[in-house]
């Protein structure tokens, strides 16, 4: 007996079904971000150490705290904003004028936010801008750390944005 196949992939990306025809013809779509709430990233990326070796480490951990935002942020069903993963890839985090220039492409992406997640204890300066900007704007910021337990509450906040969304597209 064959399983049944409920979605295809096609370049890379799994269309799900959404019928089958009286003539047996199966209609697949695109998955759909629509909706979704944007999250914005905040976390540290440059190392605070003066000796190279702690330095690479620590911006190693930075990186890596960096993606597991970004993996939460996705499983909790939003879309995660991170410029600091991806603006150092044709940006020199070094060159004080391209470092300029990536902090004011971040609080432009950060301005088109629905959050802002905080991902450590440790503020940085280019946090504390990232942070101030949401005052001004009056973006919802929410801490995360990982020893308070505020994981489910992100969780919860996330779904029950959603669900709301959801009953107004169901009342338009």
């Amino acid at each position: 007996m064959m399983a049944r196949i409920d979605h295809k992939m096609s370049h890379g990306v799994a269309y799900q079904k959404t019928q089958t025809r009286k003539d047996g013809f199966e209609v697949y779509r695109k998955p759909t971000f629509a909706g979704k709430k944007l999250i914005y990233i905040c976390s540290p990326f440059r190392p605070q150490s003066l000796d190279p070796r702690e330095a690479d480490l620590e911006k190693f951990e930075n990186l890596f705290r960096a993606r597991n935002a970004c993996e939460l942020v996705k499983n909790l069903g939003a879309i995660p904003v991170c410029p600091h993963l991806y603006f150092p890839q044709f940006l020199d985090d070094e060159d004080s004028e391209e470092r300029e220039l990536g902090m004011q492409l971040a609080l432009a992406a950060l301005r088109r936010c629905h959050a802002v997640y905080v991902f450590s204890e440790h503020i940085t300066p280019g946090m504390v801008r990232e942070i101030a900007e949401t005052a001004k704007r009056d973006i919802p910021v929410k801490m995360l750390c990982e020893e308070d337990g505020t994981l489910e509450d992100v969780y919860v906040e996330v779904h029950d944005a959603e669900e709301e969304d959801d009953e107004d597209e169901q009342e338009d």
